[in-house]
């Protein structure tokens, strides 16, 4: 028998999209182990399956094949005729050939029509193949937009909590600056006292030392203040 694109699948003439792609993978997998022994006579069957699949999975392919195929068919049938034709003589030759060349038109006709209802089985199983494919891609979309929402959503709160702790921060800045300053008020408060009970020199000692004091706390302060600032600003 003759092999065909599809007795190459192992399946029916009339199968549809479906059972084609299923018969691809089911030879596919029957196939991997021997190509991946290397060897050569699998990778040849490997091409003709890709070959027969392509084919058959493409409606315009598949019918101009179906066509082929069904002429073919009656040329086998034509072919097989004029081979018994020397065990005929005369009039039963005639006949015979007759017979055979309407029964051949006949055939390519129905083989033909079958053809065509084949390719426009095929196309409604690809018009119903790219409904699905239009639904899973939507499904797809909708699910991509749902998981950015979420990821929004959390940047926002994220965000939300960076400002919070930022303005704590500010609010922590802000009392330490105001304790800074209730210290530094404080020491001046004592360098006055003390400057009543001490000589001149002594006072100017103190006076100096509280002086430098105040400073370095005031820089620290605004040192800190600074660093407040900036890690807000981030």
């Amino acid at each position: 028998m003759k092999r065909t694109l599809y007795s190459t699948l192992q399946v029916t003439e009339d199968a549809d999209v479906e059972i084609i792609q299923a018969a691809f993978e089911r030879v596919k997998a029957k196939l991997a182990p021997r190509l991946a022994a290397g060897d050569q006579d699998a990778l040849t069957d490997a091409r003709m399956v890709k070959e027969a699949h392509d084919t058959l999975i493409d409606p315009a392919r598949r019918a101009a094949y179906d066509q082929s195929l069904a002429r073919s068919s009656a040329a086998a049938s034509y072919s097989e005729a004029i081979e018994v034709a020397p065990f005929w003589t005369g009039t039963k030759v005639v006949v015979m050939l007759l017979m055979i060349s309407i029964g051949g038109g006949w055939y390519y006709r129905a083989e033909t029509k079958k053809a065509e209802a084949v390719a426009t089985k095929a196309a409604e199983d690809r018009k119903r193949v790219e409904a699905l494919a239009a639904q899973e891609a939507e499904r797809r979309a909708a699910a991509v937009e749902v998981v950015n929402t979420i990821v929004q959503d959390r940047k926002e709160r994220e965000q939300k909590a960076e400002i919070q702790r930022l303005h704590r921060d500010g609010e922590r800045a802000s009392a330490q600056l105001s304790q800074a300053e209730q210290r530094k008020a404080a020491d001046e408060a004592r360098q006055k006292a003390l400057r009543k009970s001490l000589d001149e020199n002594r006072e100017r000692q103190e006076t100096r030392a509280a002086e430098a004091r105040a400073r370095a706390e005031m820089s620290e302060a605004r040192r800190r203040l600074a660093d407040l600032e900036r890690a807000n600003s981030r």
